[in-house]
């Protein structure tokens, strides 16, 4: 999964409150794994990644490190035979938007 970095959305944006998203993961006993990268998420545990250092990235530039996210869950669900959870981007959190695939792409999470 590659998140492109829009026109007008190139700077970097820090949470003022908590964002609800959504992550198509698959169970594994009691954890979780992302669909792409195999990040392993916990219910509750916050996951962080060094990544979104930038205060701004060029237009149309590709990120795929950190954590990706939809912002919509109607717009998600159902893409593959993976469970669709809830999640938040935790305030303070580094992220950035697509406005146009409503997809975020963050420095930290939490599986709710």
């Amino acid at each position: 999964m590659c998140f492109v970095v829009r026109k007008n959305q190139t700077k970097v944006q820090i949470a003022d409150k908590d964002i609800v998203c959504w992550k198509h993961v698959y169970p594994e006993g009691k954890d979780y794994i992302s669909e792409f990268r195999g990040f392993r998420y916990k219910k509750g545990k916050l996951n962080q990644r060094d990544v979104l250092k930038e205060k701004e990235y060029n237009s149309n530039e590709g990120l795929s490190e950190g954590f990706h996210s939809f912002s919509k869950r109607l717009e998600a669900d159902g893409w593959w035979e993976v469970k669709l959870r809830k999640f938040i981007i935790p305030k303070g959190s580094r992220y950035l938007i697509d406005p146009m695939e409503d997809e975020y792409i963050s420095n930290q999470i939490i599986m709710k």
